[in-house]
C-alpha cells in the first residue's frame, strides 16, 4: 500500500476517470448496436468490445483492422483495475464486480478459482475481474501483461472464429436492422437505459440475483 494519501488519491484518480470513460463509451456502444453493426462495426468493437459484439463485428471488417483494435480495446481497463486491486485489495475487487456484467455468485465463483490457478485465470477469462484480482494478490507486473495479453489474443481470436462461423445468420441480422434502422436502434437505446436504471435502484442483496451494469 502507499503510504502518502496524496499518492494514493492521485492513483485512484488517474484509473478511476478512464475506466468511467470507457464504461460510458461501453454504455453508448451498446445502446447503439444495431446502427453501429450495420453501419461502423469497428466503432462498436472501439466502444463496447462485449463478446457479443466481437462475434457481430467480426464478419463485417477486415480480420487484420478487427484484431488491431479488438485487441487493445479489451486490454484496456485491465491495467486499471490491475493497479487499484493492488493499492485497494478487495475493496477494488468489490468495486469491479458491482460494475461487472456478472452475478455476484459468479464473481465469488472467480475469486476462489483465481486463488487455485492464479494468474493463469487470465487465459481464459482476461477481464477487470480476474485482472483486480490478479492485483489483489499482487502478480508481478510483467506476468500479468503477458498472460493477459495472451488471454485477450484468445479471446478475440474465438470471437473471430464464432462470426465466421455463424457468417450468414449474422448477415441476416444486419439485413434486418438495415431495413428497420431508426426503430431498433431507438428500442436498443431504451433498453439500455431501463436496465441499466433498474439496476442502479436494486438493493445489494438483489443485486446477487441479476448481472449488473455495463463493463468497461
Amino acid at each position: 500500500m502507499s503510504e502518502s494519501p496524496d499518492a494514493r488519491r492521485r492513483l485512484l484518480l488517474w484509473c478511476v476517470v478512464p475506466l468511467s470513460i470507457m464504461s460510458i463509451g461501453s454504455l453508448i456502444g451498446t445502446a447503439f448496436m444495431p446502427y453501429l453493426l450495420a453501419r461502423r462495426p469497428l466503432v462498436l468493437v472501439a466502444l463496447s468490445p462485449l463478446f457479443r459484439h466481437l462475434v457481430l463485428a467480426a464478419p463485417r471488417v477486415d480480420a487484420a483492422a478487427f484484431f488491431a483494435v479488438a485487441v487493445p480495446r479489451h486490454f484496456l481497463p485491465d491495467p486499471f483495475v490491475y493497479l487499484l486491486g493492488r493499492e485497494y485489495g478487495h475493496l477494488a475487487f468489490e468495486w469491479a464486480g458491482g460494475n461487472a456484467t456478472r452475478s455476484g455468485k459468479l464473481v465469488r465463483t472467480m475469486e476462489r478459482a483465481f486463488a487455485k490457478v492464479g494468474p493463469f485465470a487470465l487465459l481464459v477469462s482476461p477481464d477487470v475481474i480476474v485482472s483486480t484480482l490478479a492485483g489483489a494478490a499482487r502478480v508481478p507486473i510483467p506476468l500479468f501483461v503477458v498472460f493477459n495479453i495472451a488471454g485477450t489474443f484468445g479471446t478475440v481470436f474465438v470471437a473471430r472464429w464464432f462470426g465466421d462461423a455463424f457468417g450468414e445468420g449474422i448477415a441476416k441480422v444486419v439485413r434486418f436492422f438495415e431495413a428497420n434502422l431508426v426503430t431498433v436502434t431507438l428500442v436498443s437505446f431504451l433498453l439500455v437505459i431501463a436496465f441499466n436504471w433498474y439496476s442502479r435502484r436494486r438493493t445489494p442483496a438483489d443485486a446477487e440475483k441479476g448481472d449488473g451494469a455495463v463493463e468497461p
